[in-house]
C-alpha cells in the first residue's frame, strides 16, 4: 500500500499487519457455534478463503488508521515523489 498511497504511516502498516493476520488466524482456526449446534471455523462456514477477507480488512486498517494518525514528515513526501518519478 504504501508504494501507492503516500498518507500511508508506520502506524496504518502495523495495523494493517496486525489485522490481517488476526483475520486469517480467526477465519481459519477458531470454532464457532453455527445454526445445526456444530462447531465449524468461518472459512468452513462461508466458503471464501482466508486471505481475501484479511486483505481486505488489513486494506481497511491500513487506510483509517493513517487517515487518523499523524501524516508523515515532508522529507518522506519528498522522498516518496522522488521515487515516484525516477530521481532516485
Amino acid at each position: 500500500m504504501s508504494l501507492y498511497w503516500k498518507r500511508t504511516n508506520l502506524f496504518g502498516a502495523a495495523a494493517g499487519m496486525i489485522s490481517g493476520a488476526a483475520t486469517v488466524i480467526v477465519w481459519d482456526y477458531v470454532k464457532f457455534i453455527n445454526m445445526d449446534g456444530a462447531k465449524v471455523t468461518l472459512a468452513t462456514y462461508t466458503g471464501a478463503y482466508s486471505l481475501l477477507i484479511g486483505f481486505f480488512v488489513s486494506l481497511a486498517f491500513i487506510v483509517l488508521v493513517s487517515l487518523i494518525t499523524p501524516k508523515v514528515s515532508e522529507e518522506i513526501e519528498k522522498e516518496f515523489e522522488d521515487v515516484k518519478n525516477g530521481n532516485v
